[in-house]
């Protein structure tokens, strides 16, 4: 089947209140009771804004009682935004099947978020903004499920089965661009620019490139494909590819660190989880970020089978065909690769080389039913740089990226092998200290932190720049059952470190 999308007749029209509430919105002078007016011209729409506002997304002291007041709490931009994503939503909802709908709401709100909490990090376009440009982003995939339902479920089962995006397997089975299907209804409609232009250009930052857009649009471009790459993360298949995808691309055209990108990753799900219990949405649980990275090794473990299997054929075939050595020598290389992807992922933090979250938290757990098993001492040191932000803002975050890697080298060559080192997210470091009581680990926290402060960084202007650690320390007790019992305290002794001036140790408990 091919879909022109210039020759759709039957557009569906943007619902009344939604198409005033967006012309409102574009006027300069409107004011929150004229917008409040134009809602409560709409009773089911009035109800469903009421439910969301005193959902617990949005965290008000008091139940808010009607429209007007609702308005002035939220403010324009967010009314506007929680209006048009129900009504535009809901207009498409009696006109797709049921599974059609929630995978497509799924994908446009998982989309929606990661467009707002990219935005909001970056500071490059309003987040407010950036949501609903996101929400509407997969317009196209939408009017496509509404104008051949039947051959779009069977594409989304292809898409699964292959290990491919929705968009993929629909150009190809299809032949259709579904970025040219919402361009079409988006200019139907009279979307703003920057929600069109992100329409067609979110999967292909490159042409919007060479359009010579306005430098505020085609930061919303930057954002909007990198929301697309996100929501794929936590929507569609193929989990490891898309993971590095999108911290390169946040790296490549943002010019921001990698470690920024895992940041966004980790907190994406919660978020997720939140604006769909806060817009009332019927979609499937968010998946945990932890979760996503199980499943991309999985997929690594099942790449790796594949090549072992290709490995054992062909060295059955090894004496009959020498010419075959060649791709045999090529194909153990592949293997080997594969482990150590499949090792790193699993376990290292890719900036630093230091373990990653994920495997600190599974070591605590071992650590402290070891310690429990041998009655022997355990602590925990968790470090943070001062200033840190400081470092990104002059020198920019390349240069912030490496005295994170400089950090993760002074810890690793100041404390034993047996210990382990972690990077706990973002500026943050924990040390392990297996066999410690408290004095020895101030001991070990204290010669980190005089080891830091002695470093010296070059700072590409031919001169070198210093930094310093704050340090909490603490060692486990009998009340403590969980690591984040553990967590919990050495953090407080960390922000009382930072609070008594940093570039200082503080334990929790008496040392000596």
């Amino acid at each position: 089947m091919n879909v022109d999308p210039q020759n759709i007749k039957d557009l569906p029209t943007l619902p009344a209140t939604a198409w005033k509430i967006l012309q409102m919105a574009l006027r300069p002078n409107i004011s929150l009771q004229q917008m409040a007016d134009v809602i409560m011209t709409d009773l089911a729409l009035s109800g469903r804004i009421l439910k969301t506002v005193n959902s617990p997304y949005y965290g008000l002291s008091r139940q808010v009682s009607n429209i007007s007041e609702g308005v002035v709490i939220l403010g324009m931009d967010m009314v506007k935004n929680i209006a048009l994503s129900l009504t535009v939503m809901d207009s498409f909802r009696d006109h797709l099947d049921q599974d059609s709908y929630t995978i497509l709401l799924n994908r446009a709100l998982n989309t929606a978020v990661a467009a707002e909490s990219i935005a909001d990090a970056t500071g490059l376009f309003p987040a407010e903004e950036a949501f609903l440009m996101g929400l509407f982003q997969d317009l196209g995939l939408f009017l496509l499920a509404r104008q051949a339902p039947k051959e779009f479920a069977a594409c989304i089962n292809e898409a699964k089965e292959r290990g491919v995006d929705i968009a993929t397997a629909l150009e190809e089975s299809m032949r259709v661009d579904h970025r040219q299907l919402g361009l079409r209804l988006a200019e139907h409609w009279d979307l703003p620019e920057h929600i069109r232009m992100s329409i067609r250009y979110h999967s292909r930052p490159e042409e919007a490139r060479q359009a010579n857009l306005e430098d505020r649009i085609f930061k919303c471009v930057l954002i909007a494909h990198l929301a697309y790459m996100a929501a794929e993360i936590y929507t569609d298949w193929g989990k490891t590819r898309r993971i590095e995808l999108f911290k390169s691309g946040y790296r490549d055209l943002l010019q921001r660190p990698e470690s920024e990108a895992e940041d966004q990753l980790w907190k994406l799900s919660e978020r997720i989880g939140a604006a769909a219990a806060g817009f009332q949405l019927q979609v499937p649980p968010a998946r945990s970020y932890a979760s996503i990275l199980g499943e991309a090794n999985a997929e690594l473990g099942k790449l790796n089978m594949r090549y072992e299997q290709m490995y054992r054929e062909l060295m059955a075939k090894a004496a009959e065909l020498n010419e075959k050595n060649r791709e045999l020598t090529e194909l153990t290389r592949q293997l080997d690769e594969k482990n150590r992807m499949l090792q790193d992922l699993a376990a290292k933090d890719g900036l630093t080389g230091v373990y990653n979250h994920r495997y600190f938290q599974e070591f605590m757990v071992q650590q402290i039913r070891q310690a429990r098993r041998h009655s022997r001492p355990l602590s925990l040191v968790i470090l943070d740089i001062d200033h840190f932000k400081k470092f990104n803002d002059t020198y920019g975050h390349q240069f912030g990226d490496l005295v994170l890697k400089e950090l993760a080298a002074i810890l690793l060559a100041n404390v034993r092998k047996s210990d382990i080192v972690a990077r706990y997210g973002g500026e943050e470091f924990c040390v392990i200290l297996a066999d410690t009581d408290l004095k020895g680990a101030v001991r070990v926290a204290e010669k980190i932190r005089a080891a830091v402060e002695q470093a010296e960084l070059p700072d590409g202007n031919g001169r070198s720049t210093r930094f310093t650690v704050s340090l909490g320390a603490a060692q486990l007790s009998a009340k403590m059952q969980e690591p984040s019992d553990l967590i919990s305290i050495v953090d407080a002794a960390l922000y009382v470190a930072k609070k008594g001036g940093r570039n200082r140790v503080s334990a929790y408990g008496d040392p000596n």
